[in-house]
């Protein structure tokens, strides 16, 4: 006798149509958390891929602003709402990033190691940056592209500079020693390593793989989202952004809204105004 049925993501839109065969009564709502359309598909196909699976949809929550405007286009007589997912940030200030002077930089990389985070443009940039400012690079995270990656590593003859690390229960000590966060990302819904990153005060450099970071890097202290995949770009912002120095309380007040609290509460809030629209319409 459910009054909502809530479906986590995008894989999950081809439940709605069976959903609603098998039950009318309840309202069917979505979280959209990646690009609707597939990067892969031709845009007319990808639009009509989308309706087809939103049929029985009464309601959609998007990650971010970006993704809000494209559902929107694509669905125009759909209710699309904008619901941040919640990053759940140690809020200990011991692990606040800590500015180093030993003429290193120390570049943070953290995600799954498969193509869609494109580790191997960071050992591009952190190879570029390095005919200007001596830096190292902490990757962390496993993947389907460990084995390449090492490879990659040691064909560069980035071994000295470059760490693998794997895997970490706890990213706070890593981004307390790291003087920027590198996001290669193809394309993200929203890189919740960013946030951790600004709640730490450690700024963010970035493709502009994602509407969710134009939402939370509105100051200049949050870093740079480039729009070139060129390593050079990025290895120039990296030098622009860990030479300003910005202020970490003004980093920490971009992603004081990302608490599981206030998500979870905006969350609560959009059902019951579904299912009070829904009782208007009856």
């Amino acid at each position: 006798a459910a009054d909502v049925i809530f479906l986590p993501g995008n894989y999950h839109l081809v439940l709605n149509g069976q959903l609603r065969r098998a039950d009318p009564r309840p309202i069917i709502v979505s979280k959209i958390s990646n690009p609707p359309r597939p990067h892969w598909l031709p845009a007319f196909m990808g639009r009509w891929v989308v309706r087809r699976f939103s049929r029985a949809i009464d309601g959609l929550a998007a990650m971010n602003t970006g993704l809000a405007r494209e559902l929107r286009a694509m669905l125009p007589t759909i209710p699309v709402a904008t619901l941040y997912d919640p990053v759940y940030i140690q809020h200990d200030t011991q692990f606040d990033h800590v500015t180093h002077h030993n003429g290193a930089l120390n570049i943070l990389w953290a995600g799954r190691l498969e193509r869609q985070k494109d580790v191997f443009l960071a050992l591009q940039v952190i190879q570029a940056l390095n005919t200007r400012q001596p830096a190292q690079l902490t990757i962390l995270g496993e993947g389907s592209q460990r084995a390449r990656l090492m490879r990659a590593i040691s064909t560069m003859g980035l071994s000295h500079i470059v760490n693998a690390t794997g895997h970490v229960p706890n990213i706070d000590p890593y981004l307390q020693r790291a003087d920027a966060l590198l996001v290669t990302s193809h394309y993200e819904g929203g890189p919740a390593v960013a946030v951790e990153a600004l709640a730490h005060g450690v700024p963010v450099v970035s493709t502009d793989c994602s509407a969710f970071l134009h939402d939370i890097m509105t100051v200049q202290d949050a870093g740079e989202i480039i729009p070139s995949r060129a390593s050079q770009d990025l290895a120039d912002a990296l030098l622009r952004v860990t030479a300003a120095d910005g202020s970490i309380e003004r980093m920490k007040a971009l992603v004081a809204h990302l608490d599981p609290t206030s998500c979870a509460q905006a969350y609560l809030d959009w059902f019951a105004m579904m299912l009070e629209n829904k009782a208007h319409a009856h």
